[in-house]
């Protein structure tokens, strides 16, 4: 039996090989513009915050990870729903911003912070993405896509029709999560996309 570390000189020792122990694939952006941040919530935040109600986040360190980082493509395709903007060209992620309101509306939020709601956004997104990979992050589909509207007009033809795409903001497990985010939106989320032909 040959020896599985590489570096040992016993031909058959029967040693496994040395794995470093994985290295994080996050970076925490904590609203001092980070270099290469990519996420709003560690792994350590996410199982924090669940385990306040009861749930686990279970899984490989790689796969809570992943889930975490398919959680933030989901919280960033949102961007440009928000209030105010991003304070610096040179950061990653969507916050901090500057120019958003806290959540009286009397006064504008840090612009070197991430809200607290924006980390819980996070960690909802992140839970349903480990339990179901890619639910957050699907891409619009023909079939997603209905006819809200046709108008016809035989006389010197004329035809309009207004398609509308089934919003997946609007499903019901997504509602925490865009509860979470709502007080930073510019206004209340639209679900209809206008196309004229």
């Amino acid at each position: 039996m040959a020896c599985f570390v590489p570096s040992c000189a016993a031909p058959a020792c029967g040693r496994l090989p040395f794995f470093p122990a994985f290295a994080t694939m996050l970076t925490k952006e904590d609203g001092s513009i980070v270099t290469d941040a990519n996420t709003f919530a560690l792994e350590a935040d996410v199982t924090a915050y669940i385990a306040l109600y009861g749930w686990s986040f279970t899984g490989s360190t790689q796969a809570r990870e992943q889930a975490i980082l398919r959680a933030m493509l989901f919280i960033e395709s949102l961007e440009l729903k928000l209030q105010g903007e991003r304070v610096s060209t040179a950061q990653e992620l969507s916050w901090p911003r500057e120019y958003v309101y806290n959540l009286k509306k009397t006064a504008y939020l840090s612009d070197a912070t991430v809200p607290d709601g924006v980390v819980n956004a996070v960690c909802e997104a992140a839970v349903i993405e480990l339990a179901t990979p890619g639910t957050l992050t699907q891409t619009i589909g023909v079939n997603d896509i209905g006819v809200k509207r046709a108008k016809r007009k035989i006389g010197p033809l004329e035809t309009e029709t207004e398609f509308q795409h089934r919003d997946p903001l609007a499903r019901s497990h997504y509602t925490r999560i865009i509860g979470f985010l709502k007080p930073y939106m510019k206004s209340t989320l639209s679900s209809g996309l206008l196309m004229r032909a």
